[in-house]
């Protein structure tokens, strides 16, 4: 019986080793495989910006290329569009954005009022055209890096108009 005994015991030791041995292979190969593909970082996504405005100005315009957002009234209709200009005709008028490199921004003798536009501040030159049934938005320049933002539009004259025009100026940021 003692043989038998002395058997078992080292078939026992045998196949605990064997485990002990296999486990460490196992543990080994799934330690070199998260190193080598489980401890990558993912990279976080950008998350496009949302623009949290509570004006008169209900839809976003986005560019991609020149990274900003704008919002519109419902009501204006996109009539031109590429890279660098974007128009919107209204009931009565128009509104534009154009992008340019370069510098630009020369000054004007009308009127103006200073504005954040993009997280700078902007002098916004409105004025009267014929005899003042016409508003003109127009020299609104936002310098960034290598050119430059233009801001130009032509709406009947109001109160209304203006403010609107000042809404829609104030809804523009660059992500």
């Amino acid at each position: 019986m003692t043989k038998v005994k002395q058997l078992n015991n080292q078939n026992g030791n045998i196949i605990l080793v064997t485990l002990v041995v296999v486990s460490i292979i196992v543990l080994a190969g799934v330690g070199y495989w998260y190193m080598q593909n489980g401890n990558t970082v993912s990279p976080t996504p950008t998350m496009k910006p949302t623009v949290s405005y509570e004006g008169s100005c209900t839809n976003d315009y986005m560019n991609g290329v020149y990274s900003y957002v704008i919002q519109v009234p419902s009501n204006w209709q996109m009539s031109e569009k590429d890279d660098s200009l974007v128009k919107f005709n209204t009931d009565n008028g128009w509104f534009q954005v154009s992008c340019v490199a370069g510098v630009g921004g020369a000054g004007a003798t009308d009127e103006y009022i200073e504005m954040k536009i993009g997280g700078a501040s902007v002098p916004v030159y409105f004025g009267e055209l014929n005899g003042g049934v016409t508003l003109q938005i127009s020299q609104a320049f936002l310098q960034v890096e290598g050119g430059w933002f233009m801001f130009n539009g032509q709406l009947p004259y109001t109160n209304d108009n203006e403010q609107l025009l000042i809404d829609v100026l104030s809804s523009f940021v660059l992500y």
